[in-house]
């Protein structure tokens, strides 16, 4: 190699010393082709490179400040020996050319000189000291960070955590803090096994160093197998511990360390965390720490309560969470509304806390910022505050959170259109909250999530249909308008059991005493659909189903598709294993369907009046009911049910109905027994020795109207062409009763107790 040398300088005469000291540091730092030129060209010769121009030298590959920076800082004789010290305390000897090297080399940001030098630094403390120094500076700078990395730097830091001059581990620490910003340059660290050194450190370091370990542990942290390896050496401990101290800035990064384990950890690490005992100085942090602490600690307690029960020692968490997201920076306001959704989410005792924390305010304020993570979390949590609580859901929609709830609708973000669905749907079980919804244009965007939203998206916009539809005719038009049907009939065929359940629970809704939209989901396909999950689904989808089925029936038309859709033996099914809920709603649809004559029959054949009768004895009062209704619509006109029903020992559990305290139900029992009785002779005495004459002078005595005058047709009923019945009721003082009724009843019991006391003196 040639180097074009320019004319001799001023620092021609070199003492070779010098120059020897030149080659060695031109050695540590592999520059073997200015070694190689060295040897060529003679050692005072060399120095003419001092005065090579810049451009010759980069051709060559070589940096003049290597040069320069030497001969600007060759020691100088007359220090006194004690005028400067190591790091180690002993005696510093005259001060060394390398520190001027550092400083040029940093002045230059020429990051590969500063690696060489921090490689080849031993033992000189000084000098690795001053390194990691100026690498740290370097490093604040974002452009800086890549290239140290890619220059190797990584991996002698990671060598410094362990030195045993605990200011040298501080500084490596903050520098590997620095640069552990990227994906790439936290992968680096862990591929110079940083984790074991780091965790030393937090545990021992000075509480500079510790600070700066949680900083890098908490980079990593983000990589979940260096997270498990981290928790396994002790992280969680010594991050508690800092956590306790009194240094702002490690209680800070220790918090948002613990925040990274908790949130992207295991339950295991977050039952961790509290066993250590870092929730209590968390909420400390949380109330009294600066603002990067306070949302540090808002991000830590955020992960915490994703665990069902630590969420519930948070309630005292929950008004500086309200005060962080009402007043905090940026960053705590996002992390406070991420932890109070968390600690709402599925824990509904809290809300009403936070309602009375005035939460609702910054809550909407959060809804319509550009914080498109404070926004979804704040969605969320509007929608557990807003679950089955009337008063909170009037609180959110005077709040004027329901515009920007819709908004939300329509974001690109799935989870977050997916939250705004059940928000809306949550808020729309208060039926006046239904119209400012719709006003604010809820159904189009619900409509759209129904048809291209995720699998969970598209459920909760079913059900806020079907919550909007509920007892409003006018909503029903504007979702059917607005084509929802078809999407969810094809949910119904299409989509998960929890989808298909939604599905039928709006389509049911929709149908309602609707006919035209009877029709129109009858037309797009339901009714199989239907009966498929009376079939499939579970017992929440099979009750959806059955009810879905019972309003479609109202139609003629949709009756006989049902029948023809072999749902009669699914309905029978249900009526037998069903859940109470089920069972009521299959003794509906039957009775609804059994208005048409070859169904009826059909009904009947299946095996039907056994099990309704059996629900006569049930707790459920809903299904008692049903069956009632049920038994007296198959009963009406056809005397072979009639019998079957009597078969069925249906008298007695119908004459205890009589007694009960529902004048309704007991208002069918009675009609039921009237039917009964038309039959023959034998089952007139069967009722009257049940029991049913003194139940049924009370109901006449304290009835309403309609049971006073189903009671006095029964009497006719069971008197008729029977002395035994009749001597029952007149020796039980039926005559004086219906006297009185003839004298003081209304229009209607009048005259029928006029007809009832001819019969009796017949």
């Amino acid at each position: 190699m040639i180097i074009e040398m320019a004319p001799k300088s001023p620092c021609s005469n070199i003492p070779d010393a010098d120059m020897a000291q030149l080659a060695e540091f031109l050695k540590k730092h592999d520059l073997d082709e200015f070694q190689s030129e060295l040897a060529k060209q003679g050692v005072n010769r060399y120095s003419h490179l001092l005065s090579v121009s810049e451009d010759t030298l980069k051709k060559c590959g070589f940096k003049l400040i290597h040069f320069k920076v030497f001969f600007a800082n060759r020691p100088t004789s007359g220090v006194p020996e004690s005028s400067a010290r190591t790091l180690s305390g002993s005696p510093a000897q005259s001060p060394s050319p390398i520190m001027g090297i550092i400083e040029a080399l940093k002045n230059a940001e020429d990051y590969t000189g500063l690696v060489k030098t921090l490689q080849t630094s031993g033992e000189d403390m000084d000098c690795k000291l001053s390194t990691i120094k100026a690498l740290k500076k370097l490093s604040k700078q974002k452009v800086n960070k890549t290239p140290i990395v890619k220059a190797g730097a990584v991996k002698p830091l990671v060598q410094c955590l362990s030195c045993v001059v605990d200011e040298v581990c501080t500084q490596a620490a903050g520098t590997l803090h620095q640069l552990a910003d990227t994906a790439e340059n936290i992968a680096a660290i862990v591929r110079a096994n940083a984790g074991d050194p780091l965790i030393t450190l937090l545990k021992k370091g000075s509480l500079e160093g510790r600070s700066n370990a949680a900083g890098v542990v908490k980079a990593l942290a983000t990589d979940n197998a260096v997270n498990v390896r981290l928790v396994e050496a002790g992280a969680v401990e010594a991050l508690v511990k800092l956590l306790q101290d009194k240094d702002q800035i490690g209680k800070g990064r220790a918090a948002a360390a613990l925040g990274v384990f908790a949130n992207n950890g295991t339950h295991d690490d977050r039952i961790r965390i509290a066993t250590a005992g870092g929730m209590d100085p968390l909420m400390q942090l949380l109330s009294s720490g600066n603002p990067h602490g306070k949302a540090q600690a808002a991000y830590a307690l955020s992960g915490l309560a994703m665990n069902d029960i630590l969420k519930k020692g948070l309630k005292e968490a929950i008004h500086p969470l309200v005060q962080l997201l009402s007043t905090g920076i940026n960053e705590g306001r996002t992390n406070a509304v991420q932890a109070l959704s968390n600690i709402a989410f599925n824990n509904h005792a809290v809300c009403p806390i936070m309602m009375r924390c005035e939460v609702v305010a910054p809550l909407v304020q959060m809804l319509s910022s550009e914080n498109q993570v404070g926004k979804k979390y704040a969605v969320r949590l509007v929608s557990s505050l807003a679950c089955n609580n009337p008063r909170h859901q009037k609180a959110i929609v005077c709040a004027k959170a329901v515009a920007p709830l819709v908004q939300q609708l329509m974001e690109e973000d799935e989870e977050t259109g997916t939250y705004a669905a059940e928000a809306l749907s949550n808020l729309a079980h208060g039926k006046d909250n239904q119209d400012p919804i719709v006003h604010a244009g809820a159904i189009t965007p619900l409509v759209t999530l129904l048809k291209t939203g995720s699998a969970e998206g598209k459920y909760h916009a079913a059900w806020a249909l079907k919550n909007l539809a509920y007892f409003n005719d006018n909503n029903k038009v504007r979702i059917e308008k607005a084509d929802a049907i078809a999407p969810l009939v094809e949910l119904l065929l299409l989509g998960n059991n929890t989808a298909r359940t939604k599905a039928a629970g709006a389509l049911s809704t929709l149908a309602y005493k609707s006919t035209n939209i009877q029709k129109a989901i009858a037309r797009a396909g339901a009714v199989p659909a239907l009966v498929k999950l009376l079939q499939s689904g579970d017992n929440a989808a099979k009750t959806q189903a059955v009810d879905a089925l019972a309003n479609l029936a109202c139609n003629d038309d949709n009756k006989r598709l049902i029948a023809k859709a072999n749902a009669l033996g699914p309905l029978v099914v249900l009526l037998t294993n069903g859940e109470d809920d089920g069972k009521c709603q299959a003794a509906r649809t039957l009775r609804i369907l059994s208005f048409i004559n070859e169904i009826k029959e059909e009904i009947v054949r299946k095996g039907a009046l056994p099990l309704l009768v059996r629900l006569l004895s049930t707790n459920d009062a809903s299904g008692k009911e049903q069956a009632l209704k049920a038994l007296k619509q198959l009963a009406k006109g056809d005397k072979n049910n009639q019998k079957l029903i009597q078969d069925a020992d249906a008298v007695d559990p119908l004459v205890a109905i009589l007694s009960g305290a529902n004048v309704a139900d007991a208002t069918v029992a009675v009609e039921i027994l009237t039917i009964l009785a038309e039959c023959d002779g034998e089952c007139q005495l069967k009722i009257a020795y049940a029991g049913a004459v003194a139940p049924l002078l009370k109901l006449l005595n304290s009835g309403d109207s309609n049971a006073k005058i189903a009671v006095m047709k029964a009497i006719e009923s069971l008197t008729h062409n029977n002395i035994q019945c009749m001597s029952e009721f007149v020796g039980a003082g039926t005559r004086v009763v219906l006297e009185d009724l003839r004298k003081r009843g209304d229009a209607k019991v009048k005259p029928a107790a006029e007809q009832a006391l001819r019969v009796l003196d017949a």
